[in-house]
């Protein structure tokens, strides 16, 4: 079987076949090394790798070839950066990664070959047992994440089916205001099950360990588990008695890893969840004999904020997280995964640089004793601008202290300059992105939990009278502490479009040129998604002014109408089964505002084009 100095060894060869100076390149195993890390030892007259497996000595190829000036910036063919000449430095380099996982957060099939290549290339090596490229995968020393089939939050619906047992076993499922109940929708919140009640988290454990040994989860070998997500829990006293949220929890795994040890004839590790209500650390000690090496926490960090570090103690809400974070990393023995949200579900792969942050963020976290990251959603073709976030995010897994500064003359060339402009002008504008189209703390409150914002979903709401913007932060005609307003990032866009045009008109560079135009692409699409907010924000605010009101909602249905047109940028962040598919038809339906969006022009009277199916999640009667 081919192996991961075999796939090195082809690409070495496709890179350096066409330079007269190629050097001849030995990759070897050296069982003395970690199975990630690699020696490079060497001089023009050839380079010796040795890697503690074969995918350390592939490692080892990528680390060399980096160094002679390649580049993956993306998985599209124009983002492949080849240097004009070789330079073959001496080098005697012994590495080994930051963090043991890195990758993407990933469920249904949606990758391609492509995807998959730019993340060996980048040494990445956490994905989706749903890939489609499984073989490759396993060739390169991919780690893939399996997760129960209707998905890591749904474990209650897909193991104990409350069609199979509530009629005979009701007590199985939470007490909610004095009843017993198991609301399990697909598609909204739903009831966990009683997480006390030994008899369900067994029945639970058991088919969990047929699935793993016999059914669809047979190839499993690291699966992510976790309650509804702002799933309602069982009030019950037995619950209560089990600790906080966390803690009950953890009784379920703890039953679950007993009966997978038993039934299971392979090694299955767990992946639990730190998210919302299960940020905080378990309450309660853990019984003596669970298996720490067995499981292993992922902390979520969604109510963050982008326009501050993580570990800025002035940031509310990033200081609330950091804590938690902190509480697991320091006061518990598990092995902490962070998956980051650089790009959640609703920025849609909007053109949002937040690649400046990571160069903090991501030290800070392997400061902190966290072992693996990835993020969610990525999507996997037509990056744009995401390129500079998804290869800083790459370098930064692979060594913390990378300097990432050379993005701009690798990628832009004789634009390098003139692109940094954009880059910082564009982040600028960004600063309030979560603010604006997901949700951030704004508050905590006395029991320490988190109250959130979200100004797109107050928006949306037309039952809603306001107000749309939180009290700090974000507002949307006044700056705050250098975080600009609503206006201002609307200005902020028409400047950086200004620049953006600026480097396509004086780019003769073909290569660069190509870089530029899905650059524009997706700037577009963020812009065109931006200005949407703008307007449909000035609308509300507004509607006791006829003359103002009508103004926005001509500016509102110039950008919706022009959203419905644009299908490309959102076509690879989401596949097939995927829960929120939907979401992302066009850009219309990214904005999440599309229902609100259907009304507001009925109200005022302006044409739209005919609704497609799944375009609005609500009918709109007319």
């Amino acid at each position: 079987m081919k192996d991961a100095i075999d796939f090195a060894r082809r690409d070495l060869h496709r890179c350096l076949q066409a330079y007269p100076n190629a050097p001849k390149v030995e990759l070897s195993v050296d069982d003395a090394l970690g199975e990630q890390e690699y020696t490079i030892d060497g001089d023009s007259a050839g380079y010796r790798i040795a890697g503690g497996s074969p995918v350390g000595a592939m490692y080892g190829a990528y680390a060399l070839l980096s160094r002679l000036g390649f580049r993956w910036f993306s998985p599209d063919e124009w983002d492949e950066e080849r240097p004009g000449a070789l330079c073959l430095p001496v080098l005697h380099l012994r590495e080994k990664p930051s963090f043991s996982l890195r990758g993407f957060f990933g469920v249904e099939r949606r990758d391609s070959e492509a995807f998959i290549t730019w993340m060996i290339r980048n040494r990445m090596n956490f994905w989706a047992a749903s890939s489609g490229y499984s073989e490759l995968c396993s060739q390169c020393g991919f780690v893939l994440r399996g997760n129960p089939p209707g998905g890591t939050h749904r474990i209650c619906a897909d193991f104990l089916p409350p069609e199979r047992y509530f009629a005979s076993h009701p007590e199985w499922y939470a007490l909610i205001d004095g009843r017993r109940r198991a609301n399990m929708p697909a598609d909204n919140v739903s009831d966990n099950i009683c997480f006390s009640n030994d008899e369900a988290c067994m029945t639970l454990a058991l088919n969990l360990a047929e699935a793993l040994e016999n059914g669809p989860l047979s190839t499993t070998t690291i699966l992510a588990l976790a309650p509804f997500d702002n799933g309602i829990w069982c009030q019950c006293e037995n619950c209560a008695k089990l600790g906080n949220k966390t803690s009950q929890f953890m009784h379920l795994l703890y039953i679950c890893q007993k009966v997978l040890k038993e039934k299971v004839s392979r090694k299955v590790t767990l992946i639990s969840s730190a998210y919302h209500e299960m940020l905080p650390i378990p309450s309660m000690p853990l019984p003596d004999d669970f298996d720490y090496d067995g499981v292993m926490l992922e902390f979520f960090p969604i109510e963050r904020c982008y326009a501050h570090d993580f570990n800025d103690a002035s940031c509310l809400a990033n200081n609330a997280l950091n804590a938690r974070l902190l509480d697991w990393t320091r006061n518990t023995r598990f092995k902490v995964i962070l998956c980051e949200y650089y790009n959640v579900s609703t920025f849609a792969s909007m053109a949002l640089p937040l690649a400046d942050g990571m160069t903090r963020d991501i030290p800070y976290y392997k400061s902190c004793g966290v072992e693996a990251m990835n993020y969610m959603h990525v999507s996997t073709a037509l990056w744009g601008e995401l390129a500079f976030n998804n290869w800083t995010f790459a370098q930064k897994l692979w060594n913390a202290e990378a300097d990432t500064s050379d993005f701009f003359e690798k990628r832009y060339h004789a634009s390098a300059s003139v692109m940094r402009r954009f880059y910082g002008t564009l982040a600028q504008a960004s600063r309030n992105c979560k603010l604006l189209k997901h949700y951030q703390t704004v508050e905590v409150n006395k029991d320490g939990g988190l109250v959130n914002f979200c100004v797109r979903r107050r928006l949306a709401d037309l039952s809603n009278p306001g107000p749309f913007f939180p009290e700090t932060h974000f507002h949307y005609d006044r700056d705050e502490d250098g975080l600009p307003s609503l206006l201002t990032t609307i200005r902020l866009l028409d400047e950086a479009k200004a620049i953006l045009k600026e480097a396509l008109a004086h780019c003769d560079d073909e290569i660069v040129q190509q870089r530029l135009l899905i650059d524009m692409c997706r700037f577009s699409y963020t812009y065109d998604i931006v200005c949407f907010m703008e307007a449909l924000a000035r609308l509300r605010l507004n509607e006791n002014d006829a003359d103002k009101a009508q103004k926005a909602a001509a500016d509102l249905h110039k950008y919706g109408e022009r959203l419905r047109q644009e299908k490309s940028m959102t076509a690879n962040i989401r596949a097939e089964g995927a829960p929120n598919l939907k979401m992302y038809i066009n850009g219309l339906t990214a904005t999440q505002c599309q229902d609100a969006y259907a009304a507001l022009m009925k109200k005022y009277g302006l044409p739209v084009a005919p609704w497609q199916p799944g375009e609005l999640t609500e009918i709109v009667q007319g």
